[in-house]
């Protein structure tokens, strides 16, 4: 049975690891994270503005400009630019950091 390009990018492919992300100095991008099975990430008020702080931290560490951002109960939405082309690199800090990973 032949599978479509289009079917296998819906279900994608056993084994193939996501597109890379594309990256260059300047972009704008809609960054938005989800807890696991959508649970509750941000339960507390100290966890939001735990998680606040480190994204402020974040865009001064990665020169970030953060034009909007929300924070809800199980995720959040990011408009940031980039002006290094560097966001793989600060979304792993700023995961790392909230987690108290790094």
């Amino acid at each position: 049975m032949a599978v479509s390009h289009r079917r296998v990018a819906e279900i994608g492919v056993p084994g193939m690891a996501r597109k890379l992300r594309l990256e260059f100095p300047g972009a704008t991008y809609h960054v938005i994270n989800r807890g696991n099975y959508r649970s509750w990430i941000f339960q507390h008020a100290k966890t939001r503005a735990a998680f606040q702080t480190t994204l402020f931290q974040a865009c001064e560490r990665s020169s970030w400009r953060l034009h909007a951002f929300v924070i809800m109960s199980n995720h959040f939405h990011l408009a940031l630019e980039t002006p290094l082309g560097n966001l793989v690199a600060g979304m792993q800090w700023l995961q790392g950091g909230t987690i108290g990973v790094r």
